[in-house]
C-alpha cells in the first residue's frame, strides 16, 4: 500500500496547499474589520445601482457573470454568442431568457456584436467600452479598499 502524505478527502489548491476554512490567522483579531468589510461591499452595490446601465445586469446573477465573464475574456478572443451563454454557470435564467436578454442588450447599444464569421452563431460578443470602463473603475476602486482594508491602512 503507497503511503499518502495528506488526507485525500480534505480540499486543496492546485498548487498542494491545504485550503483552510475560515479566516488567515489574524483576521478575526479586529472586531471591526468585518463590519468595514461589508461596508466596501455595501458601498459597491450602492455604486452599481447608480450606474443605470451596470444596474441593468445586477439584476440577475446569470447577467452579472454574463457582464464579468466578457469582461474578463481576451480582446483577442469574446467568446461567441451561444459559447458565452452556455458557458455561465449561474442559473438565475434559462438560455432562452439569457439569448433574449443579450439581444436587448445590443439593441441598447450596451453590448456590441462583431462578425468575424460568416455563421451567426460565431458572432463575438463585447461589452460597450464605456460599460467596461464603468465596471473596471468600481471594480478596481472595490479591489483597493479591500487591499488597504487587510493591510491596515484603510
Amino acid at each position: 500500500m503507497i503511503e499518502r502524505p495528506y488526507d485525500q478527502t480534505s480540499p486543496r489548491r492546485s498548487d498542494g496547499s491545504d485550503v483552510v476554512d475560515g479566516p488567515p490567522p489574524g483576521i478575526d483579531a479586529d472586531p471591526g474589520l468585518l463590519h468595514r468589510a461589508y461596508a466596501i461591499d455595501l458601498e459597491f452595490e450602492r455604486s452599481v445601482s447608480r450606474n443605470r446601465n451596470l444596474a441593468l445586469f445586477r439584476r440577475n446573477a446569470s447577467s452579472w457573470e454574463l457582464l464579468l465573464a466578457l469582461c474578463c475574456a481576451p480582446d483577442h478572443g469574446k467568446p461567441g454568442v451561444y459559447e458565452l451563454i452556455e458557458g455561465l454557470r449561474t442559473k438565475g435564467l434559462g438560455q432562452s431568457a439569457l439569448l433574449r436578454f443579450v439581444r436587448d442588450r445590443r439593441d441598447d447599444g450596451l453590448l456590441v456584436f462583431d462578425r468575424h464569421h460568416t455563421k451567426k452563431s460565431k458572432m463575438q460578443v463585447r461589452p460597450e467600452p464605456e460599460l467596461a470602463r464603468a465596471m473596471s473603475d468600481l471594480l478596481l476602486r472595490r479591489a483597493v479598499a479591500i487591499r488597504d482594508l487587510l493591510s491596515g491602512t484603510g
